[in-house]
């Protein structure tokens, strides 16, 4: 869901993804407990496989990747070493849906140093008049 979405403790995913990852738990009646879906568990218990108890650290801001991670990260899925998801996880990601989009940008051509834009801001304010207020 996002940054903005439904807030699950640090610590309960924690829990949950040694749970399921150990084989105490299974990954659909975490969800249930937890009422997130399936995938959400399953991307949880990779990552903790992957990089344990730091990947659920949260930093409070968007990560930056290198294209060299990105070039890597889309070879890798391309050559079918694992899910989205897996491959998420194995290299760090936040989200698997960045990947999709990286392979996208990859198999139309793109180059992955073209950054997107947040938008543009006004430089320099203007004076306005008391009609314009």
């Amino acid at each position: 869901m996002g940054r903005k979405g439904l807030r699950i403790a640090t610590e309960e995913k924690l829990k949950y993804a040694r749970l399921c990852y150990e084989g105490k738990m299974s990954i659909t009646e975490a969800g249930r407990q937890l009422n997130v879906s399936r995938s959400c568990i399953a991307k949880w218990t990779c990552l903790y496989k992957e990089h344990g108890e730091l990947a659920f650290k949260d930093t409070g801001k968007n990560n930056v990747y290198t294209d060299e991670l990105r070039k890597e990260a889309v070879l890798s899925y391309l050559k079918g070493e694992g899910s989205y998801i897996r491959i998420a996880a194995k290299y760090g990601l936040r989200s698997s849906t960045q990947l999709n989009r990286w392979v996208k940008m990859y198999n139309s051509g793109e180059d992955f140093s073209k950054r997107m834009s947040g938008g543009s801001r006004m430089k320099t304010s203007r004076t306005t008049t008391k009609e314009e207020r």
